[in-house]
């Protein structure tokens, strides 16, 4: 089982390829070890970063935007926080009584991911609400810009991650053969793949191929390196 950091389709058909069992689980600290669990047979046809099935003794909410009531649920095919209840939920964080205030409810706890709702009930994890930033005065998910590149740019984009640079252009890192990037014409055809998928404010300012994407000392792929 795959857990942590969220998998890359390659990850996953190299795992299948030499003949392992393969399972995304999904869960957070605060309520002890994994919530969900969905086992991935073909990357090719299953989304490598649904949720799943919660296991027993949890429960899935997903809370519509900005997510800060998980009595207000998110309709299908929007964007919504995960809140997490049931018997594995924690008690709160220790001598932290107002971040315990703003994340544990009602018996429950906001997990602080985005995640898009499918007509089925089954939830895509999209990113974190700690990735939001602000383009033309609007508030973007990061992680809804890298599903759509995902999505609409195989196979010349693997794994995928986005920043905002500090002259404020969205640029998409991608895991890739780093010649392309001597080539005009992969940034532009990625362009005009995604555009097709979100806004225009959306759409990157440059696509940048790395052989891998840096990682922080925890094993989680690094934004700011």
């Amino acid at each position: 089982a795959l857990g942590g950091e969220a998998m890359s389709k390659a990850i996953a058909q190299r795992w299948i390829g030499a003949g392992v069992r393969v399972a995304n689980t999904y869960g957070v600290t605060e309520c002890v070890a994994y919530q969900t669990f969905r086992e991935v047979k073909d990357p090719d046809v299953d989304d490598v970063r649904s949720l799943g099935d919660p296991l027993p003794g949890n429960v899935l909410v997903f809370a519509r935007e900005p997510g800060d009531d998980p009595t207000s649920l998110a309709a299908p095919g929007e964007l919504a926080e995960l809140w997490i209840g049931g018997s594995q939920v924690g008690t709160g964080y220790l001598n932290r009584p107002e971040l315990t205030a703003s994340r544990f409810k009602n018996g429950m706890y906001r997990t602080g991911d985005i995640v898009r709702v499918g007509r089925s009930g089954e939830a895509v994890l999209v990113g974190r609400r700690d990735d939001q930033v602000k383009i033309s005065g609007q508030r973007v998910e990061l992680g809804e810009i890298e599903e759509a590149i995902r999505q609409t740019c195989v196979p010349l984009a693997g794994d995928v991650k986005c920043v905002l640079s500090k002259s404020k252009h969205l640029i998409a890192y991608c895991v890739g053969d780093s010649a392309r990037n001597d080539v005009p014409i992969y940034d532009e055809v990625m362009k005009l793949a995604v555009s097709k998928s979100v806004p225009r404010h959306m759409v990157p300012f440059a696509f940048v191929f790395l052989e891998t994407l840096p990682m922080t000392s925890t094993g989680k792929v690094s934004r700011s390196a």
